[in-house]
């Protein structure tokens, strides 16, 4: 167990490490190149990537907190520093966003020439090519680490790809003499940027309030209770998500004369049905009570 939790560290620890050196890399070439060119689509390129990389950063740190095990000042792990980190990148989105369309604005009112669209088109080639490589693997690991972080990362370049696409058309439209389109790009960009920041936020704050598994898997976790062998009913069942982790409990009633041995075998029983459909139950408490007639109320 170990050793695999060892892996999934490794796993995340280099793929935030990766988007971490990607970032930095477009920062520097789409900020010179808009320097150069004069281009505010592309300067918004630059800036929404210079926040993906203080992003990044929060999702590294996210992900070394988050792979702590439990210790004495936090018993249930540390699992919701992911949606911490997660919670910071979809705030710095949506700033972000504010930021360029106020920039845009104002191109607009004061509209500038660009030159050499030629060299700011090759960029945003370079971009969408690194921003898909990316997002293919940070995806990837998100999903078979559970990673909420890296699923936010992930999140950041599809943005990225979406954006970089506008700001490319609106090079080649400001090539052909309606240098209106470069602010009109960068305004787009600012608004996927903060559509996305909105739909983390709202996914990281569910998490952070300890917001319940969906309907569907808590009436699946009670059937399975219920149809442990010896359990007569249960009742007062409760769950929440601790990250991506399910801890629960539940009151669970068996015949009243039978032995605490047999009471103990028959919630063992129910735990392990449990963890063997719900791989991320972390814990379920259950409390044993003598079943009565009058007790069939859930």
């Amino acid at each position: 167990m170990d050793k695999e939790f060892s892996q999934i560290k490794k796993q995340k620890t280099n793929a935030a490490m990766l988007s971490l050196f990607a970032n930095l890399f477009l920062i520097l070439i789409k900020l010179a190149v808009s320097v150069f060119s004069g281009s505010i689509g592309l300067a918004a390129e630059a800036i929404h990537s210079s926040f993906d990389f203080i992003a990044s950063i929060f999702a590294f740190i996210g992900v070394e907190k988050s792979s702590k095990p439990a210790d004495n000042d936090h018993h249930y792990g540390h699992y919701k520093y992911e949606y911490l980190s997660s919670l910071a990148q979809s705030t710095l989105l949506i700033l972000t966003g504010i930021f360029v369309i106020y920039e845009s604005l104002n191109r607009i009112i004061t509209p500038q020439i660009i030159s050499h669209q030629y060299l700011a088109i090759i960029v945003i080639v370079i971009s969408l090519v690194v921003d898909y490589l990316i997002y293919r693997r940070l995806l990837s690991t998100a999903q078979e680490t559970q990673s909420p972080a890296l699923m936010a990362d992930a999140q950041h370049f599809s943005t990225d790809i979406i954006s970089t696409i506008a700001v490319a058309i609106g090079l080649v439209f400001s090539k052909i003499g309606y240098s209106i389109f470069d602010p009109i790009s960068a305004m787009v960009v600012a608004a996927i940027m903060i559509h996305t920041g909105y739909n983390l936020a709202n996914n990281a704050l569910y998490t952070l309030t300890d917001k319940s598994p969906t309907e569907n898997i808590i009436e699946e976790m009670q059937r399975i209770i219920e149809n442990t062998k010896g359990v007569k009913n249960q009742h007062k069942f409760r769950a929440r998500l601790v990250g991506n982790q399910i801890f629960a409990e539940v009151h669970v009633r068996v015949q009243p004369k039978i032995s605490v041995e047999s009471g103990h075998q028959i919630a063992h029983n129910v735990k392990t049905n449990l963890s063997s459909r719900f791989e991320n139950l972390k814990e379920i408490t259950i409390h044993i009570e003598p079943y009565k007639k009058s007790s069939h109320t859930k």
